[in-house]
């Protein structure tokens, strides 16, 4: 076997470097392959299992799709349904994806295999395209649909989105015992797949994975997917909530404020909140938020008063990147529903601002920190009435500060003053000279990139132009020094716009 597989990847290889001469070769080269998928079809191996020779030959079909592009198409028809009889699996997928990529017009046989083998493993039967009259005679109905919902009593999709995926065999079997002969190879293959977790959650990367936009999968997402939010798996909670949140969001369907996608959308915000709540795992619960934090389509129906006083209460989680990325999500939300999320916002700077106060250690100093940044950038406009008070309270501590909080606190002022901007001028004499002393701390240069940046901000929207030059007459070779010394050119490109920002003195004056 470990010949064989050696000798279909030495074709790829040579198909790869010799695409013109190779053309000749495609027909027992394919027939090769279609030989190798049939023998392992006739061997009764259960689908998923590894096997070396069929990874070497999924393999080589994508070598193959990317050296001879269109040319492929119709050997790759006659072996299409023989690669789906070894299972789902991450080399399947990967040379699906090439074969997309390189041979479009088979994109929809393709996408059509996968929905079918994708949707056995999860709910038990293969999907059913959308149909509009029926769809919308179930939706009037107020019931789910038949086709789907034969998969409920005592089916494997309850039992695995339960985390039993033992429990729901007999069902499975049972539609696998009503198919026909003629039943694509792809269906039966599904059948016999072993359902475990990492299988779920290979079929749940796959929804994410490929682009099944011409789909409508509202009524698969809706019904069956979210469910496995539920998974007693973590890691299938996890890419249930990737996958739902990939496929709502690149489908323009679920984007609209009115029509057939609001409600599907509404529901999965729904579930993502209550998944960023109450999930026992901190990974899951992170997901959930990103996904949020990535969805700004989402920001409708998050908007909801009973969302944001969900999100509220993951201020409070005890994972600190939870923290930081909902509160970026309710920084956003205060521009969709400023009347309920503003008033729990006002509270949540005068206790961030509290906690620097009395801050026990630079750690807690530096979470604190980073929420007020990511709130000052992610609200800007909302929190301009207390840019006076949080840069009172931070500007004190930038001296003394280590290195790496004392970045952090630049970076507030950064944001601050592209927020505040004049509001910062009575400041400026201590602001200027807290920003020079850091600027001329050679020992770390993310602290003097956080200057420079500082600086830069404050010309630009605070109008310290010129005067900082006349006040602090080392600030040009303070600049230039760093110019010349330093190897970085994102730290040169920085003093760059620094100077350019600051003016130039009148040199009659």
């Amino acid at each position: 076997d470990r010949d064989r597989a050696a000798a279909f990847l030495a074709l790829g290889n040579i198909a790869q470097f010799c695409s013109t001469e190779y053309r000749s070769f495609l027909e027992p080269t394919t027939r090769a392959i279609r030989d190798a998928l049939i023998q392992r079809a006739k061997m009764r191996i259960p689908p998923a299992e590894a096997d070396e020779t069929v990874t070497a030959v999924l393999q080589t079909i994508a070598t193959l799709a990317t050296a001879m592009g269109p040319a492929l198409t119709r050997y790759v028809r006659d072996i299409l349904d023989l690669m789906f009889t070894a299972g789902l699996s991450q080399a399947l997928c990967d040379s699906l994806l090439v074969l997309e990529r390189e041979v479009s017009q088979l994109q929809p046989a393709i996408q059509g295999r996968l929905l079918d083998m994708v949707s056995i493993i999860l709910v038990g039967v293969p999907f059913r395209p959308s149909q509009q009259s029926l769809d919308d005679l179930e939706q009037r109905m107020g019931t789910m649909s038949m086709h789907y919902a034969t998969a409920q009593n005592g089916h494997r999709s309850g039992a695995a989105a339960n985390g039993n995926t033992a429990n729901g065999a007999s069902s499975r079997d049972a539609y696998a015992g009503s198919v026909s002969d003629s039943t694509s190879l792809v269906v039966r293959a599904a059948n016999n797949i072993h359902v475990t977790n990492d299988t779920l959650v290979l079929a749940l990367r796959t929804l994410r994975i490929f682009d099944f936009s011409e789909e409508n999968l509202s009524e698969f997402v809706r019904n069956e997917i979210l469910r496995y939010l539920t998974n007693s798996s973590a890691a299938v909670r996890k890419e249930a909530i990737h996958a739902v949140s990939h496929i709502v969001m690149a489908d323009p369907l679920y984007r609209s404020m009115a029509g057939a996608g609001v409600e599907v959308a509404s529901e999965v915000v729904q579930r993502l909140v209550s998944a960023a709540v109450i999930d026992v795992d901190r990974d899951v619960r992170l997901m959930a938020v990103q996904m949020l934090k990535k969805g700004i389509c989402f920001d409708f129906h998050m908007g909801k008063a009973q969302n944001i006083q969900d999100l509220f209460l993951l201020l409070n989680d005890e994972v600190f990147e939870v923290r930081l990325t909902v509160l970026a999500v309710i920084g956003r939300l205060a521009n969709m529903n400023p009347a309920h999320v503003m008033p729990s916002l006002r509270r949540m700077v005068v206790q961030l601002l509290t906690e620097l106060e009395f801050a026990r250690s630079n750690r807690e100093s530096e979470e604190c920190i980073q929420l007020l940044m990511v709130l000052v950038r992610a609200a800007e406009n909302w929190v301009r009435p207390y840019v006076g008070d949080i840069f009172s309270t931070i500007l004190p501590r930038i001296d003394d500060a280590p290195a790496q909080l004392a970045s952090k606190l630049l970076d507030t002022v950064a944001a601050l003053a592209r927020v505040g901007g004049s509001d910062l001028v009575p400041y400026s004499d201590e602001l200027l000279a807290s920003i020079i002393h850091a600027l001329s701390d050679t020992s770390n240069a993310t602290k003097r990139m956080s200057a420079l940046q500082a600086l830069n901000n404050c010309a630009s929207f605070c109008g310290l132009v010129i005067d900082p030059y006349i006040e602090y007459p080392d600030l040009f070779k303070i600049l230039t020094d760093i110019l010349k010394s330093q190897p970085d050119s994102k730290m040169q490109l920085e003093v760059m716009r620094t100077i350019g920002a600051l003016g130039a003195i009148d040199p009659h004056r």
